[in-house]
């Protein structure tokens, strides 16, 4: 079913139109088939720097400068955890790994706030040690201190979504199509569309999802990210390494490092601002290295940015659409920085929505979503 991107070839129909093949559309895909319910899943697919393949995919469990645990991260780390083992294995494809994480200290101010965030780590399950003399891997820079977090882990999210697409396509759920709202009918209980029907519609489409009628009145926030892909010879990469951005092993010496964070962006072009900054913050991380001629000289093999749409409130996108003229639709987006994180249980939990399971308050309890809210009080 891959389409010619400007052809009208019909498709044929399936139980979910998902429209979208970020991280959130893959999973919801994904889902939905271990459901036992068929997909089609439309996506132009010409996004090469889109922000799902620009993320670094790292499960973290603590947030951002201020150290506070992920809530309720535990219980998103083992979903994510079984989703993406599970997945992995059906592919065929090695995507997933799990280690812990480490965090070398920019400051004595961060090293005093993670000490006295030790209970709140214990509390959420986090287990956390210091890296002790001659420990410290890669030999990154350390001078204010270092620990290890865990559980960590991260996905290549370009290798994930570069084979599902493979075998979207190999069972002909694949159409390399942009849906438009206009281009969707309405009838008998029933999306419609290039001559298709389906019961279901999952929009999943990232930071487009503000101008999708119905969701505009969103608090949306518009953010951009960039991200270094380098080679770093002589530096083994068996870890996350965190020090102002994040260092991601990628397999056979590359690494992404990043990313920077830019709100309300004119454009979402790399920018020569946005290197120096990354440059700057890989020379700190590296500072401490002792190494030959040659050893941890980065070499860029490309610069990137994208687009991250999220609410201005932080919260996820996930639940389903006000219903307009009987016509219901489903949404899974805004997932932010935690999208790895985030997307597997947000996922099962739409899919247990949209088959009549369970019921909106649990989606609610879980992530405060605001759209479930909207729909759970009317």
């Amino acid at each position: 079913m891959n389409q010619d991107r400007q052809g009208p070839e019909l498709v044929p129909s399936a139980d979910v139109l998902v429209v979208g093949l970020g991280l959130a559309g893959a999973c919801v895909s994904w889902t939905a088939i271990q459901a036992g319910l068929s997909v089609c899943v439309a996506d132009p697919g010409s996004e090469a720097d889109s922000a799902s393949r620009v993320a670094g995919g790292v499960l973290d469990l603590v947030s951002g400068q201020k150290l506070t645990p992920a809530w309720r991260g535990m219980e998103f780390f083992r979903a994510a955890r079984s989703l993406y083992q599970a997945w992995q294995a059906q592919l065929g494809v090695e995507f997933y790994r799990e280690a812990p994480i480490l965090r070398s200290f920019a400051s004595s101010d961060q090293a005093a706030l993670w000490q006295t965030r030790a209970q709140d780590f214990e509390r959420a399950g986090i287990r956390v040690r210091p890296v002790g003399p001659g420990e410290l891997p890669m030999g990154l820079r350390a001078e204010h201190g270092a620990a290890w977090s865990e559980p960590g882990a991260w996905i290549q999210t370009e290798r994930l979504l570069d084979a599902w697409r493979t075998e979207l396509e190999r069972r002909g759920a694949w159409v390399a199509q942009t849906v438009a709202p206009a281009d969707l009918g309405w009838e008998g209980g029933l999306w419609h569309w290039r001559g298709g029907s389906f019961r279901h519609l999952v929009l999943c489409t990232g930071a487009a999802l503000a101008a999708w009628p119905g969701l505009e009145a969103q608090p949306w926030g518009r953010t951009a990210g960039e991200v270094l892909d380098l080679e770093l010879g002589g530096l083994a990469g068996e870890h996350v390494a965190k020090r102002k951005f994040q260092l991601i092993p990628m397999g056979a010496g590359r690494f992404r490092w990043g990313g920077t964070y830019r709100n309300r962006p004119s454009d979402c072009q790399p920018s020569a601002s946005g290197r120096a900054q990354l440059e700057a913050g890989l020379s700190d991380l590296l500072a401490g290295c002792e190494a030959g001629p040659g050893d941890r000289v980065p070499e860029l093999r490309a610069h990137r940015a994208a687009y991250r749409g999220n609410l201005r409130d932080h919260l996820p996108l996930v639940g389903r659409l006000p219903s307009q003229e009987g016509r219901t639709a489903w949404v899974l987006g805004a997932l932010g920085s935690k999208g790895a994180l985030w997307a597997p249980r947000c996922a099962e939990l739409l899919l247990e929505q949209l088959q009549g399971q369970g019921d909106l308050s649990e989606l609610h309890g879980l992530l405060g979503c605001r759209l479930t809210r909207q729909v759970a009080d009317g």
